[in-house]
């Protein structure tokens, strides 16, 4: 109660596919129970916003159609020490109150927060390093079934494949 954000660093768990399940139910859900100890529990409207942070390109599972996650990658060298010190003495000053007066006026009249969140190239690749190599042969095999309807190098001229030939090729 009374939080509107929420912080997981390096947020990462083996079985990601039960995890992503979870974790949709999580971002999706309308109402928040509060269970307070020695307080009858209540409910309130879930206004949580989530942002996690990984060093690891695999750390989330994503569908090819996922719509939830913004991803973004952080690429580039450390700046200089010197860049460190003025930014903590700006994040420890006054520096917060210009982002949130910037956040305030920012003009948000296209948004729509019922959208889909925007692909990027971090995204894409995301969602293609969690894929299983199933998951991968059928991408391969939609996006560009000549490079995978392929025998001896040359491309397999058929329009109807069986599962049990589909099956050969994945093998």
């Amino acid at each position: 109660e009374n939080r509107c954000f929420v912080i997981a660093d390096e947020g990462k768990n083996e079985n990601k596919r039960v995890s992503a399940g979870q974790f949709k139910t999580t971002i999706s859900r309308q109402i928040l129970r509060i269970n307070t100890k020695y307080i009858p529990a209540y409910s309130v409207p879930d206004r949580l916003n989530f942002y996690l942070t990984s060093n690891d390109p695999d750390c989330c599972y994503l569908e090819d159609d996922d719509r939830r996650a913004f991803v973004i990658e952080v690429k580039g060298e450390p700046l200089p020490s010197e860049f460190y010190k003025e930014y903590d003495l700006w994040y420890k000053g006054s520096g917060p109150s210009y982002v949130f007066d910037y956040l305030l006026n920012l003009d948000l009249i296209d948004f729509n927060p019922m959208g889909h969140a925007p692909l990027t190239g971090a995204k894409r690749a995301m969602i293609v390093d969690n894929r299983s190599d199933l998951a991968a042969f059928c991408a391969a095999l939609r996006e560009d079934p000549d490079s995978v309807l392929r025998a001896a190098g040359k491309v397999i001229p058929r329009a109807v494949w069986s599962i049990a030939e589909l099956l050969s090729i994945y093998d």
